[in-house]
């Protein structure tokens, strides 16, 4: 089985990243195998909306798939936090991207500010400058049982791939200010000790995979534009793969990744219609669409099962 743990501070779009790759994996599976892979996915957890709902991976999927935006999730509450969604499938062995894996695809709603203490003190309890004790209070102090402990340093420093989801539109809008140098690394700080923490965990060895998501990409093409980061003509070709390197190449220092192994670069983002749905269109089939890039959600696939 490969596990994949998906993180990202508030509003990077973790949640809409986890359920748009399950959507797209879906549409290759019953294209491919006329088999429904989300129908016969293990489903644990739920989120909590920022209107008080509970939403489970299936809420958020099937309004995902009728073109309806997701609902932010909510901070957890001291008594309930944080938030776990995880699926857990088999690919067929006919699907040609992914043939016969068993995944485990983990998203815990905890902030990057959040996760990043959380793992130092992990750490800290692993070199012996922090109890076990103190560390359980310092988790009930973060409204986090601390019976979940062991949960959190799964999802943390043993999963097989990870998946960093960074809000691109925030980031390309500080670009254009003058003290976007010191802005932009403070923002992907946030992972920047990530690797460091999980190397010290595991003996010095990094992660078998490392992907960046970059989100939010329609919102931040003009700006891109701008700043010389990309060509009209790539986006009307469609042509991503290049334009997420070039800024994984920017970036790479400020996300101190340098020791990993096997890192990609990829771009999402779903066409918005309006502030309630998104762009669909319709198949000679009656199938409803997502306008979002299929292709970054290919290589995506390709870069997992190449690591898997």
């Amino acid at each position: 089985m490969v596990s994949i743990s998906v993180i990202g501070p508030n509003g990077s779009g973790k949640t809409h990243f986890y359920t748009l790759l399950a959507y797209h994996l879906n549409r290759h599976v019953q294209a491919q195998t006329g088999q429904s892979l989300v129908r016969q996915m293990e489903v644990r957890g739920a989120v909590k909306t920022n209107d008080g709902r509970i939403a489970s991976f299936f809420d958020l999927y099937e309004r995902l798939r009728f073109g309806y935006k997701l609902p932010s999730t909510a901070p957890p509450a001291l008594d309930e936090g944080p938030w776990t969604l995880q699926i857990n499938f088999t690919t067929p062995p006919r699907f040609r991207l992914l043939p016969g894996k068993k995944v485990q695809l983990t998203l815990l709603d905890l902030s990057g500010e959040v996760l990043r203490r959380i793992m130092n003190m992990i750490v800290d309890v692993k070199k012996g400058v922090m109890t076990q004790q103190d560390f359980d209070k310092e988790l009930a102090l973060l409204g986090i049982d601390p019976q979940r402990f062991d949960e959190l340093v799964t999802y943390a420093f043993r999963s097989d791939i990870y998946i960093y989801v960074i809000n691109l539109y925030t980031i390309a809008s500080l670009w254009g200010d003058s003290k976007a140098g010191v802005q932009i690394p403070d923002i992907v700080a946030k992972y920047a000790n990530f690797l460091d923490a999980y190397k010290f965990y595991n003996d010095e060895k990094p992660p078998k995979a490392l992907g960046v998501v970059f989100t939010f990409f329609d919102r931040a093409e003009r700006l891109l534009m701008n700043l010389g980061l990309m060509t009209p003509e790539e986006i009307q070709r469609k042509d991503y793969s290049q334009v997420a390197r070039r800024l994984g190449r920017l970036l790479g220092e400020a996300l101190n990744l340098a020791g990993a192994t096997n890192v990609e670069y990829f771009i999402s983002y779903t066409k918005e219609l309006d502030e309630n749905r998104f762009k669909t269109t319709i198949t000679r089939e009656g199938e409803m669409l997502l306008d979002y890039p299929a292709s970054e959600y290919d290589r995506i696939i390709s870069w997992l099962a190449a690591n898997a």
